[in-house]
């Protein structure tokens, strides 16, 4: 490489990065610098085994070239960093397409993109059908779509599209978008007018991708299968479509690793039933109704639903959700309308998620072990108790009897000359059995969707269903036709690759041969087309490893069948096998082999190496055996075949020809069986894989790569790391070595000649070609032979130059001029390009030895014309300076002179501005302090006053507050005084009341025995004058009564008559007066009540007078006492106004106030008196220790009688008005008088 060239240069972080040579001091030393950087570095070349650099490669002239060539085949240099660099670059323009030949690679963007809009798919569908004009449109999937179709139907000959690349790299997007495509291409581009057999096609994607597809570390949506979809046309026409399925992982159903998830209906069937089983308040969206004739909400009762926390089929990884963003929810009505879209009924959707479900619960089934002490080996597993549940519900869904279930998962059972022995199984052997039941049930179940989508969407019989090979124009099938679309799992490098692994990397390995295979063929095609000898071409081929796999009798599953057959084959035999038959790193194996490898410790471990061709993969031959066996406990199948679920019943019923499910083995058939009869996983598997590359090789392939730009699934973000391990790993780079591996530098004539037409004058001229050593490279004649063969004369097209000047048809060893490109080999590109360096470099020595010579004549005769110009131009300007120098001293004399005039006025202006300022400054603070003194003291005047009004308030509130509280003590004592007088006459009214009672009934007694008349009138003669008396009496009475009311509110303190002290302060209540007399008259009729019945008359009427004059005594010397304390008041103090003569009533008349209301004693004592009185029954006087209250000057005679001493409603009052009318002191009316006549 020559200094100056432009490189890729190895690198750890970035895989390639630019740089340019500097310097080539040795041979297998470089000097480069990379861009923006000043230091350079030493780089030393490594060479592969062919003498070819690989770690510094040649760069293209220009990166822009790269990054704006949509189809990568057209570049010079075309390697692992040019192709890297291209990916780079579109895929930071959101260019997610690009084409290597007819291979399109597609990075998943990770991001949504407007390019799958119905006006995209209308242009690729009106761009011409010719090859030469698909550069029109930038690649695409529906490039490749178009070109299967056309190519079907123009050639009348089957196609096939391989889409293939790692998990999450969108492979499964891809097949969307192809099918979608043709589904509107045999529609005539109307993507609206879909019929049925469409959109059952399209909508199988929805149901696979549920029931197969998963989260896995990588890739949220990743398909566990490989599917192979032939979409069948008919006049261009979709009539239907046939889906074939390969190893469907389902070890998935029963473990996941660490943030992966199980199948996605498991997901979606569980939180759509507790979604819907939420209050509509708690549920995360409103769910639409499903469209099937089922309750589904109903449905979590009887299928017992849990939580998903709560089934260890899908708890085991801790992880729920995807990262996606898409809701199990929201994909659940989507994967119905799709399941019934394919012609699924609501029963047969009812029997699926049924079945779903039962499958969880047999993982909740748990297993515990029996003592046995003597034994352990005889330990058996029974189901555990709190199993029971699971158990039952298990049972129940999938259709079988609880017992034989429990029965099937503990014990199996053996046939020995014709006896049956029934064996239990230990706790591991249950946790299998459990297992391998619920990935048979599984399985069973995914067949059987495959199975009823095939029957919806197979289209109606043709020849084509017999015969795969494509048929000549003219025939009578000639119009049906299919397009296939493989979607299979890339190649996979795990952190322990077991069985699985094995047989994903055999079937890389096999459509990598085939894919090698068809570019090989395509470049056959190429060279026959541009007329080149092309039978020394050696194409790059992996048939080595493909032995290694399928080489009978010693080859990988050769011998895994061997020991599948052996009956106590292991897996440790198995891997002795390996090592003897390919190990070369062992003592004892002579058979070494350039793809296996097993290192001691390989060996020791129980692992070995094959090199594929994406490189090495370590396996783990732990579980080889039983993988490829799957053999299922006899027990569990008859399970299965009992069962009355109808899709258990469809699948396990031998009547029916079931192609799409692999035949049931069991243990004892595997362990009994001959050799001839046995088929196991790895032998259907590579049955399958013939038939899938049969069907291929019959087609007209097309290729997809898929490509994951990163492992975080983020958009916009390009690991160039993972990117070259895709690369390497999905044979991007092998399809390149194979494409390049004769001519990789192809060139048409216009640009070879525009690039190296130059150089055959200087390479024909001696003293050019002796210095640049031209007769080193050996590419120099051929390369001249071509330059000449193209050097036609003018007016002449290129095109037609190998017509007429071609070179003879040899086999060329460097340089291949075809009819429309020049050929290249690598070495021989790389040495044009060094002879045209050199040429260039040479020429331009020459020409810069004359230019410069040239240049610096020139540059004298310039340079003294410009001395003479500059030294005029310098006294002009010395001139100039001078007289601009006096000018300047005038100007600034007169410019001072003002300026300082202009200073003076503006400090005196200044100053004189200031001094107001000042004096304002100083009147304005005067004034404010005369203001606020005169506030100040208008406002203490204010203060002041207020002060003394709230001292003069606050001290009369003082005053106010200690009277108030002064007269509520009075008050209280005088209320609890009269609190306990009138309780205490309380109690001696009811006695009264009951004398009263026994009186009247003693009087109407003496009243009936009563007959002499003129004694009763002559004993009412006498008591009529005493009570004449009386009546004198009770005048004088009312007399005192006006003068007490007059004088009895007096504001001035008196002395209580008859008390001896002074009596309490002014208050609303009257002066409490004597008790009156009346007890006198209550004794005598007590008295009276003594006697019998038969008392006589006299004795009454002598009892009557005696009271009378008792009672007339009284009143006198009640007369005389208080005008005897009259008297002695009046000489104590003449100056003082006499005393209320309260006591100058009887007690009598203050009872009756006191109980009575002060308006039915005035009525009383307004009534004149009568001259007769009858006798009255009313009831005894109340007690004489009652007191009655004051009566308060200027106010009515209502009585204040605490309601806590007044007589109760229920009880007879005390008739004084009765009273009085009996003594005569009161007037009767004529009714009463008539009455008593």
């Amino acid at each position: 490489m020559e200094t100056g060239a432009d490189v890729w240069i190895a690198d750890p972080k970035d895989i390639w990065t630019a740089a340019t040579v500097v310097g080539h001091p040795h041979d297998d030393r470089l000097i480069v610098q990379r861009p923006h950087l000043t230091t350079t570095e030493t780089i030393e070349l490594t060479k592969d085994r062919d003498g070819v650099t690989t770690n510094v490669l040649l760069r293209n002239s220009r990166l822009d070239e790269e990054e704006r060539n949509e189809d990568l085949i057209t570049l010079p240099h075309l390697h692992e960093a040019s192709i890297l660099q291209a990916l780079s670059s579109r895929y930071d323009n959101d260019a997610i397409y690009t084409t290597i030949g007819d291979i399109v690679l597609s990075i998943n963007p990770f991001k949504r993109l407007p390019l799958y809009e119905d006006a995209t798919m209308a242009q690729y569908d009106a761009s011409p059908d010719n090859k030469f004009f698909e550069d029109v449109l930038p690649p695409h999937l529906y490039t490749i779509g178009k070109r299967a179709f056309v190519d079907m139907t123009r050639h009348n000959r089957d196609q096939a599209i391989l889409i293939s690349g790692e998990s999450g790299a969108g492979k499964t997007e891809a097949t969307k978008i192809i099918m979608s495509y043709l589904a509107n291409m045999s529609n005539g581009g109307n993507s609206s007018a879909q019929n049925s057999i469409e959109t059952q096609v399209l909508q199988t994607n929805p149901v696979l991708e549920a029931f197969g597809n998963a989260r896995t570390v990588r890739n949220d949506n990743s398909s566990r299968f490989g599917k192979f979809i032939e979409v069948r046309f008919h006049h261009a026409k979709i009539v239907g479509a046939k889906i074939r399925t390969y190893l469907l992982e389902k070890v998935r159903v029963v473990t996941q690793a660490c943030h992966e998830r199980n199948f996605h209906i498991f997901y979606e069937l569980v939180s759509t039933v507790l979604e819907l089983n939420l209050p509509p308040k708690k549920q995360v969206k409103k769910l639409p109704p499903l469209p099937v004739a089922f309750d589904l909400r109903k449905k979590a009762t009887d299928w017992h639903v849990l939580e998903l926390q709560s089934f260890d089929f899908v708890n085991q990884s801790g992880c729920m959700a995807r990262r996606d963003n898409v809701l199990d929810i929201d994909q659940f009505p989507i994967t119905i309308q799709a399941m019934l879209d394919t012609g699924m009924s609501s029963g047969d959707i009812e029997d699926v998620l049924a079945l779903v479900v039962g499958i969880l619960h047999v993982g909740n089934i748990a297993f515990e072990s029996t003592d046995d002490n003597f034994d352990p080996a005889m330990r058996c597993a029974t189901v555990a108790p709190s199993s029971a549940i699971a158990v039952t519900a298990a049972a129940k869904l999938l259709q079988v009897p609880a017992k034989q279930l429990t029965s099937a998962l503990t014990k199996r059972s053996i046939t020995t000359h014709g006896e049956v022995f029934v064996m239990g199984l230990s706790l591991t052997q249950a946790k299998h059995t459990r297992n391998a039941l619920a990935m048979e049930a599984y399985r069973s179940l995914f067949e059987w969707l495959v199975r009823r989508v095939n029957t919806s969407i197979h289209p109606p019989p043709s020849p084509l269903d017999n015969n795969t090979t494509p048929q000549p124009h003219g025939t009578d099938d000639h119009h049906n036709r299919m397009i296939g679309l493989l979607d299979i799992f890339g190649f996979e490098i795990m952190a322990v690759n077991s069985f699985e692994q094995l047989c994903i990397n055999y079937a890389n390995e096999t459509l990598q041969q085939q894919f090698n295979s068809y570019v090989f063929k395509t470049e056959q095609k190429l060279y026959d087309a541009e007329g080149i000898a092309w039978e020394f071409i050696a194409f790059p081929d992996n048939v080595a490893c493909l032995d290694l796999f399928e080489k009978r009798p010693m080859g990988l599953f050769s011998l895994l069948d061997q020991e599948c057959r052996v009956p106590p084959g292991s897996d440790k035999a198995l891997a002795a096998k390996y090592y003897k038959a390919f190990g070369d790193h062992h003592h004892q194996y002579n058979s070494p082999h350039p793809i296996f490898i097993a290192t001691n410790a390989d060996v020791r471990d129980g692992r070995f190496t094959v090199v594929h061709y994406a490189g090495p993969v370590v396996y783990d031959v732990d579980g080889f055996v039983d993988k490829n066996k799957d053999a299922l406990v006899e027990s569990v199948v008859e399970l299965l075949q009992n069962s009355l679920s109808s899709i258990l019943a469809d699948m396990y019923d031998p009547t029916k020809n079931n192609t799409s499910t692999k035949p049931i083995h069991t243990k004892r058939r595997s362990a009994l069986n001959s050799t001839i009869g046995s088929v196991n996983v790895a032998d259907q598997f590579k049955t399958q894989l013939t038939d899938l590359l049969a069907t291929i090789d019959g087609t007209s392939p097309h290729y997809v790569r898929c490509l994951k730009p990163n492992d975080a699934n983020q958009p916009m973000h390009f690991d160039r790391v993972r990117m070259v391990e895709q690369l390497r790993s999905g044979g991007v780079l092998e399809a390149v070595k194979v494409a390049r591996a004769g001519f990789p530098v192809r060139l048409t004539h216009k640009e070879f000649w525009s690039n190296y037409g130059r150089l055959v004058t200087p390479l024909t001229t001696p003293a050019v070609a002796q210095l640049v050593q031209a007769d080193a490279f050996p590419v120099l004649s051929e390369f001249l032979h071509v330059c000449r063969a193209l050097s036609a004369p003018h007016g002449k097209d290129l095109s037609t130059a190998t017509t007429t000047n071609s070179p003879p048809q040899h086999h060329p060893a460097h340089v291949s001029l075809g009819k429309t490109n020049v050929f290249f080999r690598r070495k021989a590109f790389e040495d044009v390009e060094t002879l045209k360096r050199r040429v260039y470099t040479t020429s331009a020595i020459q020409a810069q030895r004359l230019v410069r010579g040239f240049l610096c004549f020139h540059a004298y005769r310039r340079l003294q014309h410009a001395t003479l110009s500059v030294q005029c131009a310098f006294r002009q300007h010395v001139a100039y300076t001078r007289l601009q120098h006096l000018r300047q001293v005038k100007a600034s004399v007169t410019l001072q002179s003002w300026t300082r005039q202009v200073l003076a006025r503006r400090a005196f202006e200044q100053l004189r501005y200031a001094v107001v300022v000042l004096q304002a400054k100083h009147r304005q603070m005067v004034a404010k302090a005369v203001v606020h003194a005169r506030r100040q003291h208008v406002h203490a005047v204010q203060v002041q006053r207020l002060a003394r009004g709230f001292l003069a308030r606050r001290q009369y509130a003082t005053a106010r507050r200690h009277v108030v509280a002064v007269q509520c003590h009075w008050r209280r004592r005088h209320a609890r005084r009269l609190l306990a007088t009138l309780r205490s006459d309380f109690r001696n009214v009811k006695a009264l009341q009951d004398d009263k009672r026994k009186l009247q009934e003693e009087l109407k007694r003496v009243e009936r025995e009563l007959g002499d008349k003129a004694a009763l009138e002559d004993a009412n003669r006498k008591m009529q004058a005493e009570l004449d008396m009386m009546r004198k009496t009770l005048e004088r009475v009312r007399s005192a009564s006006d003068f007490d009311a007059r004088d009895d509110l007096a504001t001035s303190p008196t002395k209580s008559v008859g008390r001896g002290g002074v009596g309490p302060p002014p208050s609303s209540r009257m002066i409490r007066a004597r008790r009156p007399p009346i007890s006198m008259i209550a004794t005598s009729k007590s008295r009276s009540n003594t006697f019998g019945s038969s008392s006589s008359m006299s004795s009454t009427i002598h009892y009557v007078r005696r009271d009378s004059k008792l009672l007339t005594q009284q009143f006198q010397a009640d007369k005389l006492h208080e005008e005897r304390m009259m008297d002695d008041a009046t000489s104590s103090n003449p100056q003082r106004p006499l005393p209320p003569p309260a006591h100058v009533f009887s007690e009598l008349i203050h009872n009756v106030v006191s109980l009575f209301d002060n308006q039915r004693i005035n009525q009383v004592l307004s009534k004149p008196p009568l001259a007769k009185s009858p006798s009255s029954s009313s009831g005894t006087p109340p007690s004489s220790s009652v007191r009655p209250p004051s009566i308060h000057k200027g106010r009515s005679r209502t009585l204040s009688v605490d309601p806590e001493v007044a007589i109760p409603e229920n009880q007879d009052e005390y008739n004084y008005e009765d009273m009085l009318k009996e003594h005569g002191l009161l007037p009767v009316s004529d009714d009463v008088q008539e009455a008593q006549s």
